[in-house]
């Protein structure tokens, strides 16, 4: 069978089924009898996803799909069938309890009858049905008409009514939704409290390096900075939930605001070192009114700016939502 052959033969699947062509997945989604289909080809490789929220056949999946008695009367094999994997609460993957997905290869597909490969769906939906899955689901957007339409938001099944679906993809510029985040203040304080007093602690760290070896670590500062920056990205986020304008430009002040700490301990150490029996915070008065400005504190300063900057930019003050 020829790939052109096989395609064609996706498509005439899709039209039986009334499946949605998604552009950019190269895949075809929609709704049969309540069960959520996504239809896809790869070199070869034909993949039918099925999944129904309602439905568990996590007993099917221990079996092998032995339970699946309408899709195997007909003679074709479970072997064919394989359980979805999902990400669990703790970011792992577990197989899902409401998925599975059919795959078979172009000469597999040659051994069995063009009309038994397109009465597949309907065999899974006859055998997601007897384990609990419903003939029609709800739009998840409004909760009252029944479902006729998959979008794909962010990569996920979104089972919709014409309505809604339509008035989602009017709000969708460029295929995507922007929406507006709320920041969890308190803890996003507290997140960036600490990531000045940790960044300054370890840029200190690193001067006291630099005065303990004689020399400039050079670059290394720079990638310092730029993971630093990176990591600080990553971990306030994670306090503060949403992410704003006014966050952003927080990070990217704690983040710069550390790594001059650190310069100024580092300048302390130096004066130290030199026998000058200056305190901190006069170190610190010194630094920023005399060292900051002079030509030797430009990598320190070049690389404050750098962690600062990646830390305004790696984030998004508005959410966005993939629509397919």
């Amino acid at each position: 069978m020829k790939r052109s052959e096989l395609q064609e033969s996706l498509s005439q699947l899709a039209d039986r089924y009334h499946l949605r062509r998604v552009q950019t997945g190269k895949c075809y989604v929609g709704i049969h009898r309540g069960i959520i289909m996504d239809v896809s080809e790869w070199d070869g490789e034909i993949i039918l996803k099925f999944s129904s929220p309602t439905a568990n056949i996590g007993d099917q999946i221990l079996e092998e799909f032995a339970g699946f008695a309408h899709y195997r009367e007909v003679g074709l094999p479970s072997a064919w069938i394989k359980a979805m994997m999902e990400r669990n609460d703790h970011g792992g993957e577990e197989a899902s309890n409401h998925a599975c997905y059919v795959r078979m290869y172009t000469w597999q597909l040659e051994k069995i009858a063009t009309e038994k490969f397109m009465l597949i769906p309907q065999l899974i939906a006859d055998d997601f049905h007897a384990h609990g899955g419903v003939e029609l689901l709800p739009c998840i957007h409004c909760g009252e008409r029944e479902a006729t339409e998959v979008a794909m938001l962010n990569y996920a099944y979104a089972p919709m009514c014409a309505e809604c679906w339509q008035s989602v993809q009017e709000q969708a510029v460029g295929h995507e939704i922007r929406t507006e985040q709320v920041v969890n203040w308190g803890p996003a304080f507290l997140a960036l409290l600490g990531v000045v007093l940790l960044g300054a602690l370890g840029w200190g760290l690193l001067q006291e390096t630099e005065m303990w070896l004689g020399k400039s670590l050079g670059i290394f500062l720079f990638l310092i900075a730029f993971g630093w920056g990176a990591y600080a990205c990553d971990i306030v986020p994670r306090f503060s939930i949403g992410v704003t304008f006014g966050l952003r430009v927080l990070i990217a002040l704690s983040v710069l605001g550390g790594l001059l700490l650190g310069n100024a301990w580092g300048y302390y150490s130096l004066l130290r070192q030199n026998g000058q029996p200056v305190v901190f915070s006069e170190a610190i008065e010194l630094y920023f009114r005399v060292q900051l400005w002079k030509p030797d504190e430009l990598p320190y300063l070049a690389s404050g700016c750098l962690g600062a900057w990646l830390g305004f930019s790696l984030l998004r003050s508005s959410g966005r939502i993939k629509v397919q």
